[in-house]
């Protein structure tokens, strides 16, 4: 089942690089994208005697992607929120690279774009993929990872979309949001149907299921290294935790209205996450002190998280 192609009113839902020609020739093409639609505003536009930040100091933001709409951010407190670019025809997820604080986020099905962490200066750098559905930054070593639902595998490619390679392509279907620790150079992913936590390295060897028959359909995934911990949702009412082998599964926080996206802030201690028109977060180590940030009006499959410099 492609969530993509689900009519909305039935599950709220519609239906997140490369180019795969007949005979298999991969190509990466940049061309334009969603056009930026706003900033967030300069604090004397309605404070006239309001003193600027220090210009020193990159600030922190909250992205989120509004499934088939826009790309927007607030402050990691939910404050300033602002739509940045739209359309983003069929968009899903969005992934940030804090090194050169750009952001990453897929439209069109198959997209992948790039743009500055304001939204400005969009192209795609991934084109034609299979339906993406998941997308992570490892901004250490510069790659890009996505899922292609549709052709069952994990790919990479460095951050302006050369050098493609997959990853992994057998053992899973309909794979959906993924994480990486690449401190242990291992990827954790989610599958949609016949929902399952996976894990594997980086270098496509060493595949385990390591939380089978999670039920319900596999939408994200957030793994914390340094507390042994890996968060994942499957579009119910709960936010799951395990060990980042897959012992002991068990609810982390409940009464959700379809849980989705996932980000963690590890530094503020807070976990961050999409609910059904709503984005929330609650803290890292036991689910407690709940907050309703932002009021989204729309169902967000993608959340991350851009650390302050």
């Amino acid at each position: 089942m492609n969530p993509r192609l689900q009519p909305f009113a039935t599950i709220l839902v519609c239906g997140a690089s490369l180019a795969c020609c007949g005979d298999n020739t991969m190509l990466s093409v940049a061309t334009d994208a969603a056009v930026p639609n706003g900033s967030l505003p300069d604090a004397r536009s309605t404070d006239p005697d309001a003193s600027l930040p220090d210009a020193s100091v990159a600030p922190s933001f909250l992205y989120w992607v509004n499934q088939g709409e826009s790309v927007s951010r607030g402050h990691f407190d939910g404050s300033d929120p602002n739509e940045l670019i739209k359309p983003v025809p069929n968009g899903f997820r969005i992934a940030v690279d804090p090194n050169t604080r750009t952001i990453f986020y897929d439209h069109s099905s198959g997209n992948i774009a790039r743009a500055d962490f304001d939204g400005s200066n969009p192209s795609d750098v991934v084109t034609n993929a299979a339906t993406v559905f998941g997308i992570a930054i490892d901004a250490s070593n510069r790659k890009l990872y996505w899922t292609e639902f549709a052709a069952n595998r994990i790919m990479r490619a460095d951050l302006d979309g050369s050098n493609v390679e997959v990853v992994i392509d057998s053992g899973f279907d309909s794979p959906s949001g993924l994480a990486l620790d690449t401190a242990n150079s291992t990827l954790y992913f989610i599958t949609y149907n016949s929902t399952a936590l996976y894990r594997v390295n980086l270098d496509g060897s060493g595949l385990a299921t390591i939380v089978p028959n999670v039920g319900g359909q596999g939408v994200d995934v957030a793994v914390h290294p340094s507390a042994q911990k890996v968060f994942y949702t499957a579009r119910d009412d709960v936010i799951w935790v395990a060990g980042l082998d897959g012992s002991n599964p068990q609810t982390f926080i409940s009464g959700q209205t379809i849980a989705q996206a996932l980000a963690i802030d590890v530094a503020g201690g807070k976990l961050y996450w999409a609910a059904l028109g709503k984005i929330r977060r609650a803290d890292l180590t036991d689910g407690s002190n709940i907050e309703d940030l932002v009021t989204t009006n729309g169902v967000s499959w993608g959340v991350s998280l851009m650390p302050a410099q």
